[in-house]
């Protein structure tokens, strides 16, 4: 008997008429399969981007054939409301799936994102951008600036960039983030998905704004490329 994984689905792409080829994120990183003859039947309403699924394959010499599908969740809660950020999402994922790697932190984190992202879309985002820079192993001290090494104070200019935060006369740049949204990122950083009560926090907008700028721009920075579906989120 074959094993039941689980999974978010990622991408679709027609095959043929009546089949695909679905993109799904598991535990394990990214598998790619086909699914045959869609067009009619239950399994074709469980085949959409962010549902979460259970599934059963059969191996092939080509690509595995998807042979059951149970659909467990259809995230986010309103698919029409906030498409963007599951755009979002799912594009950051597919620019760095790997194949046949333990992702059980990043899997956990995409599932929390997709069931809370509908209570506070720009405060989970956040958050989901954090910890997958986290996860990478490239999120920056935000307690030491990066050249003299000196902890931050509450009354001291703090400038951000891609590669780390500034005291103000430590470096040219005028990219200044406030002590508000650096005590925002801090609490991001040490919230834990399994264990801490749901955030809800209100965004002013102009803390908003500049979280949304400097986790972008490590982002990218990390990524090496833009991420198109950002300008949605503005």
């Amino acid at each position: 008997m074959s094993k039941i994984n689980e999974g978010v689905i990622l991408k679709t792409v027609d095959y043929s008429e009546n089949d695909k080829i679905i993109t799904i994120f598991t535990e394990y990183g990214v598998v790619t399969v086909i699914a045959k003859s869609l067009k009619n039947g239950k399994r074709a309403n469980f085949i959409d981007i962010g549902n979460y699924i259970s599934y059963q394959i059969v191996q092939t010499k080509g690509l595995p054939i998807l042979t059951s599908v149970r659909l467990i969740n259809s995230y986010p809660e309103d698919k029409e409301k906030y498409p963007f950020y599951l755009m979002f999402i799912v594009e950051v994922i597919l620019k760095i799936q790997r194949n046949d790697q333990d992702e059980k932190d990043l899997f956990s984190l995409i599932i929390f994102s997709l069931s809370h992202i509908f209570e506070n879309p720009k405060l989970y985002l956040f958050l989901f951008i954090t910890k997958l820079l986290i996860i990478e192993g490239v999120f920056i001290d935000l307690n030491n600036c990066l050249k003299c090494g000196d902890k931050f104070s509450e009354k001291d200019k703090i400038i951000i960039s891609s590669e780390g935060i500034f005291h103000e006369m430590c470096t040219d740049s005028d990219l200044y983030i406030s002590i508000k949204s650096l005590k925002l990122l801090k609490y991001l950083y040490n919230f834990n998905i399994k264990s801490d009560s749901i955030i809800n926090i209100d965004l002013d907008e102009k803390t908003s704004k500049e979280l949304q700028y400097y986790l972008l721009l490590i982002l990218e920075n990390f990524l090496e490329s833009d991420i198109k579906s950002k300008k949605y989120l503005y």
